[in-house]
């Protein structure tokens, strides 16, 4: 009885401290996680390893391959991109939910040229992307050109130091077959 009544005051606490992280986030909006996240990505991440906006001014966009991608029911599709290094894409991505998504590719932005963001048609003036926010039933707009092949994660997520469970998907960038 006695060992019940020490192991249930040693985790009396638990339920108290949940019930105030609950408060205290609840009081944070989507929108300002996402703020905060931008405002303080250089600090966390470092100096941003990818291109500015203004470095991909060059690219012929005429030539650049479409990729659409659709979010419905929090579900990605398709849940793996295919690209080839240097060449130019357009990423269209159409949140068709009723909530916010977050398109977080931390590693695979910091290896890219990232011309231009847009969301729901207005441009985000960004010099380090980590992330977009797309509202609900909204579109974003990324032209962008890797850098480096390689094997990229992207997680949907909106809380940007707290390390996502689950990867959503993955940009796998290949090697043209001109270069090899």
């Amino acid at each position: 009885m006695a060992r019940e009544r020490e192991s249930d005051m040693r985790t009396s606490w638990r339920l108290p401290v949940a019930l105030m992280a609950v408060v205290v986030l609840s009081a944070c909006t989507a929108r300002d996680v996402v703020k905060w996240d931008q405002d303080l990505k250089k600090v966390a991440f470092g100096e941003c390893l990818g291109a500015t906006l203004d470095s991909g001014a060059a690219v012929d966009w005429s030539t650049a391959r479409n990729l659409p991608v659709r979010i419905r029911q929090d579900a990605y599709d398709p849940m793996v991109l295919f690209m080839r290094r240097d060449q130019p894409y357009i990423v269209t991505i159409a949140n068709r939910d009723d909530s916010l998504h977050v398109f977080r590719a931390r590693r695979f932005f910091q290896e890219a040229t990232v011309a231009s963001v847009m969301v729901g048609g207005q441009a985000i003036e960004d010099d380090c992307v980590v992330s977009v926010e797309i509202p609900p039933l909204q579109t974003a707009e990324l032209r962008l050109v890797p850098n480096r092949e390689g094997s990229y994660d992207f997680t949907d997520d909106i809380l940007p130091f707290v390390p996502s469970i689950i990867e959503i998907g993955s940009i796998n960038v290949e090697v043209p077959p001109e270069s090899r």
